[in-house]
C-alpha cells in the first residue's frame, strides 16, 4: 500500500517499485542531473564506473546503457574538485538475479538466458579490474547478511538469490576469471 502524494494522496494497494524522482536524488548527492546522450565512459571516474559494471555483472543485468541513458542517470557532483560524472544505474527487472518471467536477453549479446552472465564494461588493466574486484570481495559477508536478513523475501526466494550471487563469487575467485568472464567480452 503506498500514498501518491502528488495526486491528492490517493491510495494504491499493488506490486509496484519506486524510483526517486532525479530532482530529488540530484539534490541529495549535491550534484545536477545531466540529460544528454552520447556520452562517454572517459567522462566518468574509472572506479566507480567499474564497480557499475560488475554489480550488473553480479546481478545478471545487461538492460542499460549510457549512449542513450537507458536505466541510469547521470549527475554531476556541484563540487569542483569532482569534475566526473557518475553513473546510477536503476530498474533491474531484466536481470537474472529478478529473473522475471517476462525477461529476456537483448539479441545483440551471445546469450540465451538473462540468468547467464555477461560483462559489459570497459575493458581495462588486468590491476584496475583486480581493485574493483578486491572491493565486491570486501562485502561478500555483507551481501549475504542483506539477502539473509531481508524481511520481504521469502526463505524460497532468499535461497534462489543466495545460489545465484553464490555462482558469482565461485567465478570471481576462479585464477582466469578476468580472462574468461572479463575480458572476453569487455567493450573498447
Amino acid at each position: 500500500k503506498y500514498i501518491d502524494t502528488g495526486r491528492n494522496n490517493r491510495e494504491v494497494i499493488s506490486w509496484a517499485f519506486m524510483i526517486e524522482p532525479q530532482k530529488m536524488l540530484a539534490k541529495r548527492m549535491d550534484a545536477l542531473s545531466i540529460k544528454r546522450n552520447n556520452l562517454e565512459y572517459r567522462h566518468t571516474d574509472s572506479i566507480p564506473v567499474d564497480k557499475m559494471f560488475l554489480f550488473q555483472y553480479m546481478i545478471g543485468n545487461t538492460d542499460f546503457a549510457l549512449n542513450n541513458r537507458h536505466n541510469i542517470r547521470i549527475f554531476k557532483y556541484k563540487d569542483h574538485k569532482k569534475p566526473k560524472l557518475v553513473l546510477v544505474p536503476y530498474d533491474f527487472d531484466f536481470a537474472g538475479l529478478i529473473n522475471t518471467q517476462y525477461a529476456h536477453p537483448t539479441r545483440k549479446l551471445n546469450i540465451s538466458s538473462v540468468r547467464e552472465r555477461y560483462y559489459l564494461g570497459r575493458c581495462r588493466s588486468d590491476e584496475q579490474y583486480q581493485r574493483v574486484i578486491e572491493i565486491y570481495k570486501q562485502k561478500e559477508s555483507e551481501i549475504f547478511q542483506t539477502i539473509d536478513n531481508f524481511e520481504f523475501l521469502s526463505n524460497r526466494a532468499k535461497n534462489g538469490t543466495r545460489k545465484y550471487i553464490e555462482d558469482f563469487y565461485e567465478e570471481l575467485n576462479k585464477f582466469n576469471f578476468i580472462e574468461k568472464n572479463l575480458n572476453s567480452t569487455c567493450r573498447q
